[in-house]
């Protein structure tokens, strides 16, 4: 049984993932991080106090979606390697480019939509949308299950674990922002210091840019307690998980 497919606790899937990210840093850096590093920099710009808001609300909403979509190659990826197989980078993006990537994507920006409008009517609705939509992309890219019945899956997966998945997926993108925060602060601070002739919205571009590399993290715990549930509640392991990637 691979050492990742198997029942762990919060403190080992955190453990894990550093682990993983750190041995197979150039597959997950180029699957996740370069096709998001645009969308970052742009809100990192306008975050900062540049431009309306319409085009702060457009560049976040363009941020979270590609973060989303981004979780399909990785989720590719993590298996290969979990599975001791060399990552392949391009059958991770032909996923976004078959026949069937209108479902895949499809799915992806429905659970966003939801999770979205849940946060909008009321912060507690939206969070508990997100924790139960967790794990909409590994089940569509995995299971090939797309639309509302991922989300019932994603659901169903969760249950019973609500405030485990809870704080295992805030605690993965609350130390993201955070360094993400810090790392802002201390090139305000550096501007300030030798009068660098850099405008705010460059500092946060800039400052969301050195954090990025941090970003893949949170999808790799992701994949990580989505292999964590299925072990726990219907035996999971390596065999079903490389046929899962043979479908």
């Amino acid at each position: 049984m691979s050492a990742y497919i198997r029942a762990q606790s919060a403190g080992e899937i955190f453990r894990n993932a550093a682990h993983l990210y750190r041995e197979n840093f150039r597959a997950l850096f180029l699957v996740y991080v370069l096709p998001l590093a645009p969308l970052a920099a742009s809100f990192g710009y306008y975050v900062s106090g540049s431009g309306s808001c319409a085009l702060l609300a457009v560049a976040y909403a363009l941020l979270v979606v590609g973060s989303v979509l981004a979780i399909v190659p990785i989720t590719v990826v993590l298996s290969d390697v979990c599975l001791g197989n060399r990552p392949d980078l391009g059958r991770a993006f032909r996923l976004l480019s078959q026949r069937s990537a209108g479902r895949l994507v499809g799915t992806c920006l429905l659970s966003v939509a939801l999770c979205g409008l849940g946060a909008m009517l009321l912060l507690v609705p939206g969070l508990i949308l997100i924790v139960h939509y967790a794990f909409v992309v590994p089940v569509a890219v995995l299971e090939r299950i797309s639309g509302w019945q991922a989300l019932r899956r994603s659901r169903e997966l969760g249950k019973g674990f609500f405030w485990r998945v809870c704080g295992i997926v805030f605690l993965s993108y609350a130390v993201v922002f955070v360094v993400s925060w810090l790392i802002g602060g201390v090139l305000v601070v550096v501007r300030m210091m030798v009068r660098l002739s850099l405008s705010l919205p460059v500092v946060g571009m800039i400052a969301n840019l050195l954090a990025l590399p941090l970003a893949p993290l949170p999808a790799i715990v992701l994949v990580l307690l989505y292999y964590d549930l299925r072990v726990r509640k219907e035996a999971y392991d390596s065999a079903a998980l490389a046929e899962d990637l043979r479908r």
